[in-house]
């Protein structure tokens, strides 16, 4: 009985949290087909290397010799928890799985875990700092799409 508690009430939140992204498909389909597919391998490549980076990092926090391409793939893995989770604690307990069963120690996860989410957040301050300066040349104003004449 309580197992199917559980799973109503999961079932339930899920509904509530994506019923009004269903919503939004049609605004979505209209933001591609009108959107500039110039800057779509760039957004790839600036994705792919926030992965590549992260990788890096993770591998540089520790002594252990960590395969890249599955610290990537781990890396990978960790952000999509991350965005299941409160607060990037998916981040946290993904990364921090993945350096125990790599062969790093409890203690040893845990501090490259936090050296890590030290370094993204004073990076976040930087570039912040960096960028506020160009914040009011930045022309911010709301442009709705435009119909296209394409069917």
């Amino acid at each position: 009985m309580l197992r199917f508690v559980v799973i109503i009430t999961l079932l339930g939140f899920a509904i509530h949290i994506l019923l009004p992204q269903i919503g939004e498909i049609g605004q979505a389909f209209q933001t591609l087909r009108t959107g500039s597919w110039r800057y779509l391998g760039l957004t790839l490549v600036g994705s792919a290397l926030t992965y590549v980076t992260g990788a890096w990092m993770v591998s540089a926090s520790t002594r252990l010799r960590l395969p890249f391409i599955r610290t990537v793939l781990s890396q990978v893995a960790a952000t999509l928890m991350a965005t299941m989770t409160p607060a990037g604690l998916g981040w946290v307990a993904t990364t921090d799985d993945y350096l125990q069963k790599a062969g790093a120690d409890e203690h040893t996860a845990h501090a490259a875990t936090t050296l890590n989410m030290v370094i993204t957040f004073l990076s976040h301050l930087a570039l912040l700092a960096i960028l506020i300066p160009f914040l009011p040349t930045l022309d911010l104003t709301h442009h709705p799409p435009q119909p296209s004449d394409h069917p």
